[in-house]
């Protein structure tokens, strides 16, 4: 009774740090939660995406291609509560939860140890990784539940065998597959290396259902290559400029262009396209490692809370000693080895992509990290023979950790609005009602910016509109400029950078920079006061209404 109360009360933790202001924080929504909620939305309404493709299996979006699941599952929400900021998260909320369930139960199946248990799934419902992406609509988060399905069913057929564990094992991990694209390398990795591991221990019987399910996985692998190539054209290393520009700078201080074509192997065994993807490569596996990124600042302003890293700074001592222990401890259970080849092989794929520190592409590894801790401070707790020693070390322990989590929320509720909000769209839900409601008072309305897909999720424009006006269009960059939302509207980045304009036009302009000549109809700003949205008419007599804190041409 006492462990189900503990375990109750935990899940009770979760789901308050959760829910609270779900959806206010964090502030506006980001270019791919919008994209979730109107493609769910128009599902809903249409059974078709927002470019009107029925039922599809890959959702075109800003910039790349989204996987299915997610999509899917966020129609639950959208359909429940509308379309909104709280129903675009809280289907990431809810898989959030689950995935704190599903660390109990893989830690248990690992180590047998309830105790293990409780605290892989607490560590990892005040983690501030999982706090910050279980808070946004997010495919990574959904991903990483199917991905622990998988091994738990996984897990349970090498010990148990039994048909019912190797078909939920493969659902779960093509599951995982078809929510995010790094899960497609991650899977294919993880598991090889697993079985490779494990293969000797077991019957022939076992190996061969555990190799024709690997086989499955592999040939749906190559079947998704087409869509993984969608996105890897944007963020892959091969092709990037970067390494060119290397490699020529290279070969023209050896004076290789000056040279015959026959007289170029030499110097290009040296300096090659090859070499410099592969020090790349290596160069971001590791800066992924890097330690003041893991513990201290994050990787970026919008995948981090301001003054914490992804993992509490005192984890990494915990780290360090299941890293010790780790021989040890794969001596007497395989399975113990589980929480490194996570994390190698939630990390691999993001070396290959041009911003390799991303803590959203890498996010499954904090499944990882929360096993190895949560067992290392076990480990310590184990090794204290002293009853004071131990009294001391656990109420240091609860210390560090209650100072954490207030630190944490603090950073995320206080500090997080003021200083990153820079990546979604605050303002732009008032800006959308104020031109929704005044559009006819003007001839056209021109926007600094193609905001296609933010401004039909604001608006909540009928789907069914929408699609009939981009009907026959083929191309993809021409489907999402404004004029396919209204007749009125125009995109022109210039017109927000000149001094001049035109009468009875309404300019929407973003950031801090407008004409000095005009009039200021609205100004919606970020928390700390710095414009986002300013609403702008041009008016050739008039120059008032001028705040400081804008820039003018």
């Amino acid at each position: 009774m006492k462990k189900i109360i503990i375990f109750c009360l935990l899940m009770i933790l979760c789901i308050i740090l959760r829910f609270y202001k779900l959806g206010d924080f964090p502030d506006g929504v980001h270019i791919d939660e919008a994209a979730f909620g109107y493609n769910a939305y128009s599902i809903l309404k249409t059974g078709k995406d927002q470019f009107g493709n029925s039922f599809p299996f890959f959702f075109e979006s800003e910039g790349d291609y989204k996987l299915p699941v997610h999509v899917y599952l966020s129609t639950l929400s959208v359909s429940f509560f509308g379309l909104n900021s709280f129903s675009v998260r809280f289907t990431t909320l809810l898989m959030g939860y689950l995935l704190v369930i599903s660390i109990f139960i893989l830690t248990y199946q690992i180590t047998h140890s309830y105790k293990k248990s409780v605290l892989a799934a607490f560590l990892l419902s005040i983690s501030p990784w999982h706090f910050l992406f279980s808070r946004q609509g997010t495919e990574v988060v959904t991903c990483a539940v199917f991905s622990c399905l998988s091994l738990i069913f996984f897990i349970q057929f090498v010990r148990r065998e039994g048909m019912i564990n190797i078909i939920l094992f493969l659902g779960t991990a093509l599951l995982a597959m078809f929510t995010y694209r790094t899960a497609t390398i991650f899977i294919i990795i993880f598991y090889a290396l697993f079985f490779l591991l494990i293969s000797a221990n077991y019957k022939k019987r076992k190996k061969f259902a555990l190799a024709i399910s690997y086989t499955i996985l592999f040939l749906l692998f190559l079947l998704l290559t087409t869509s993984l190539l969608k996105r890897y054209t944007d963020v892959k290393l091969f092709d990037s400029q970067e390494l060119r520009v290397v490699t020529d700078l290279n070969l023209r201080e050896d004076g290789t262009f000056s040279r015959p074509l026959n007289n170029q192997f030499v110097p290009r065994i040296f300096h090659n396209k090859l070499e410099n993807l592969i020090i790349s490569v290596q160069k971001n596996f590791w800066s992924q490692l890097d330690y003041s990124t893991l513990f201290f600042k994050g990787d970026n302003l919008n995948n981090s809370i301001p003054n914490l890293g992804n993992m509490y700074f005192f984890e990494v001592t915990l780290f360090i000693v299941f890293l010790f222990f780790l021989k040890k401890l794969t001596e007497k259970n395989i399975f113990f080895i589980i929480p490194m080849l996570w994390i190698f092989s939630s990390i691999l794929p993001s070396s290959i992509t041009l911003d390799a520190v991303n803590s959203s592409r890498t996010f499954q590894a904090s499944i990882g990290y929360v096993l190895a801790i949560s067992i290392g401070l076990i480990i310590i707790i184990n090794l204290l023979n002293n009853h004071n020693f131990k009294f001391l070390f656990k109420g240091m322990v609860v210390i560090l950790y209650a100072y954490g989590l207030f630190t944490m929320l603090h950073s995320y509720f206080v500090h997080k609005p003021m200083r990153t909000p820079w990546y979604r769209d605050v303002g732009l839900n008032e800006a959308v009602s104020y031109i929704e409601n005044h559009k006819n008072q003007y001839e056209k309305i021109i926007f600094g910016n193609d905001i296609y897909t933010l401004y039909a999720y604001r608006a909540k424009l009928d789907p069914a509109f929408l699609q009939k006006r981009i009907a026959g269009i083929t191309d993809n960059r021409e489907k999402r400029t404004m004029k396919r939302l209204d007749d009125k509207f125009v995109t022109d980045v210039q017109n927000c950078n000149l001094k001049e304009g035109e009468a009875n036009v309404l300019y929407v302009c973003f950031g801090r920079k407008i004409p000095i000549t005009g009039q200021i109809i609205k100004t919606f700003t970020f928390r700390d006061g710095q414009p986002n949205v300013t609403l702008y008419e041009y008016d050739s007599k008039s120059k008032v209404n001028r705040p400081i804190n804008m820039e003018y041409y």
